[in-house]
């Protein structure tokens, strides 16, 4: 009805509707531009888990008696990019060495060529990264997760909020619109 009646849009950042809410907790640019689309889609981009364990983000949620919205608006972002920036950059995070270049080298590098393909995508397989055609190191996981780092273009690429009934969605969005978008920009 929001919609239908012009007060809201799809494209709407989610953290403009709740200004009572400032300042909220871990506000970075990335959390700043979740729309309302993002939210409707779960891909929020939140470090959250459904999973049910011991102090899994549902469980503290349940527990915390305390106002769920803002739980929920402080809740930090997840370490996917960050993963895949620390591999960009061989190892540093915002300039301090965290994991060593030798060892970023290494475990980066093909060790088992053409094991896998991702649709169309030939890999083959290092330590824990798929090496993907065009210099493309990736790393997958359950549910369509995929980080991709593009050193010729000083580019990372996080896909989340896939499933694995779509598997190779991550691959094909890379490969037929980002990385075209990104060389005609």
């Amino acid at each position: 009805m929001a919609i239908d009646r012009g007060r809201l849009s799809i494209a709407d950042h989610a953290v403009d509707f709740f200004p009572g809410y400032r300042p909220i907790a871990n506000l970075d640019e990335r959390k700043g531009a979740i729309t309302v689309r993002d939210l409707l889609t779960m891909r929020t981009g939140l470090d959250w888990s459904e999973g049910v364990y011991p102090g899994s983000p549902p469980q503290q949620l349940n527990d915390c008696r305390c106002d769920w919205l803002r739980f929920i608006l402080d809740w930090p972002m997840c370490d996917m990019a960050k993963i895949g920036q620390l591999v960009l950059d061989g190892g540093r995070w915002r300039g301090t060495q965290i994991v060593s270049e030798s060892w970023i080298r290494e475990s980066t590098q093909p060790r088992l060529p053409s094991v896998q393909s991702f649709g169309a995508y030939g890999a083959a397989y290092g330590y824990l990264w798929w090496a993907l055609p065009r210099g493309i190191i990736t790393a997958s996981g359950a549910q369509g997760q995929w980080i991709f780092v593009i050193p010729s273009m000083s580019l990372v690429v996080v896909v989340t909020g896939e499933s694995d009934a779509n598997f190779l969605s991550g691959p094909d969005l890379l490969y037929n619109h980002v990385l075209p978008a990104v060389r005609l920009g």
